[in-house]
Formats: structure tokens, sequence, C-alpha cells
């Protein structure tokens, strides 16, 4: 018996310091925008998948015998190191264009909003350029 009220006064006072975050809200928060927007954020997933080639990566990229190259320079095949560039910098550009829209938003302060919008296009412009050195090391 003495056991059992240790554990519950160690639960209790857990709770009590956990509860001011609400953990449990925002997880059944997520789950509710996981069931309403499943179908929108797995289509998402899917684009961003193909889009950065991990399926050809995994179907052509292992036949070409590289020696360690991690971009191989043709335009027929891809390494999964390509592959794993190419979706960072498609989450650079997205990250990117979000800042720029919350920095466009009326309710943010003049500066704020600049840094976000500044950030933003430093972020995409980022992008492009790796990309554009991406095929530039590939032949096209």
């Amino acid at each position: 018996m003495v056991l059992k009220r240790a554990v519950d006064r160690l639960i209790s006072s857990a709770t009590k310091r956990v509860k001011p975050f609400r953990l449990t809200r925002n997880a059944t928060g997520l789950a509710t925008f996981i069931r309403k927007r499943g179908l929108q954020l797995s289509y998402i997933i899917i684009i961003f998948i193909f889009s950065a080639g991990t399926v050809n990566a995994i179907l052509e990229g292992s036949m070409e015998a590289v020696g360690g190259i991690p971009i191989i320079p043709s335009r027929l095949s891809q390494t999964i190191t390509e592959s794993i560039i190419n979706s960072s910098m498609i989450a650079m550009g997205m990250i990117g264009f979000y800042l720029v829209f919350t920095g466009g938003k009326q309710a943010l302060r003049g500066r704020i909003a600049t840094t976000f919008v500044l950030g933003g296009l430093l972020l995409v412009s980022i992008s492009v350029l790796i990309g554009y050195a991406i095929l530039g090391l590939k032949g096209f």
C-alpha cells in the first residue's frame, strides 16, 4: 500500500508539472489535423518524394559503378546522395517561401516583416543556386 501511494504521488506531481504545457491538447490537435488534412499531407509528401528523385535514385542510382562520386555527371542516373541534396534544396525553398508568406501578413511589425521577407528570399536564392550548381555538374 505504501508503494502505491508513492507511485500515485509521483504521478500526480508529474501531471501537475506537465499540465501547464497542455501536451494532450496538442496531441489531439495534431491527430485532428492529420485526420482532416491527411489526404493533402499525403499528396504533398508524395510530390516531395518524386520531385527529389528518390524513386529514380533507388531504381537506377545503384546500377552505375560510380566509385564514390556523390553526383554522377550524367543526365540518366542519380545517386541517393544527390536525392538527399535535392530534397534538402526543395525543403529550403519551401521554408523560404513560407517565410516570405509570413512576412507579407499585415499583423507583423515592419522590421519583423522585413526580416521574414529577406530571410525567405535568401533561402530561396540559396536553394536556386544549389539547384543550378547541381544541373551544371550533371551537364545540362
